[in-house]
């Protein structure tokens, strides 16, 4: 309906003037009539969907690409977190190459019950828990700052809620004297 008015009223100029001659540039007022109808249709038709996107507004806004954003952006704020934990513990840094290939694959550690608790081992989990801290720190700071949606923030939430029980869960296994699991369980709580 937009415009029909503007058309019509173009489409009513005569065709001839009283005289007999045809009507000056009345071709031209009804092309120039049409195109600003039309031109403005197409260039917001065109530019709405990625207007939507930018405000981020509406329900159907791409949570997968989203999802891929933020999981990126934890996974490099994790190694970063894990490279200076292990800087300051002054380890090898060979000692986190287990725990960058789980970043970078995101596979959950296992421990078999009983197994040694080395210092290598002690150390790697602490690099998790500071992994995960820092996953946590950066998914946080995208949230407040509005560049994901809280569905997203919700489900990395749960992945990372999930990861630390795990962890968690894990160290329990390995440590077997209660006040080494007690400090161990501070240091991975942050306390």
């Amino acid at each position: 309906m937009r415009g029909i008015v503007s058309l019509a009223a173009a489409l009513a100029l005569p065709t001839a003037l009283p005289n007999g001659e045809p009507f000056p540039a009345r071709d031209l007022i009804i092309f120039i009539t049409f195109f600003v109808i039309a031109a403005p249709l197409v260039g917001q038709g065109l530019t709405l969907k990625p207007l939507i996107r930018k405000l981020k507004v509406g329900a159907y806004w791409s949570t997968a690409e989203e999802q891929q954003r933020v999981s990126a952006a934890m996974r490099a704020a994790a190694i970063a977190a894990a490279d200076a934990h292990l800087a300051q513990s002054k380890a090898p840094p060979e000692w986190a190459d287990e725990l960058r290939m789980e970043v970078a694959n995101r596979v959950a550690p296992g421990a078999a019950e009983g197994a040694a608790h080395t210092p290598k081992d002690a150390l790697l989990w602490q690099l998790r828990c500071a992994a995960i801290k820092a996953e946590r720190k950066e998914l946080i700071r995208l949230w407040r700052g509005n560049e994901i949606s809280d569905e997203v923030m919700r489900h990395q939430e749960e992945v990372l809620d999930y990861r630390e029980a795990q962890l968690q869960k894990d160290n329990n296994l390995r440590v077997r004297d209660h006040s080494h699991r007690a400090l161990a369980s501070r240091q991975c709580n942050g306390g």
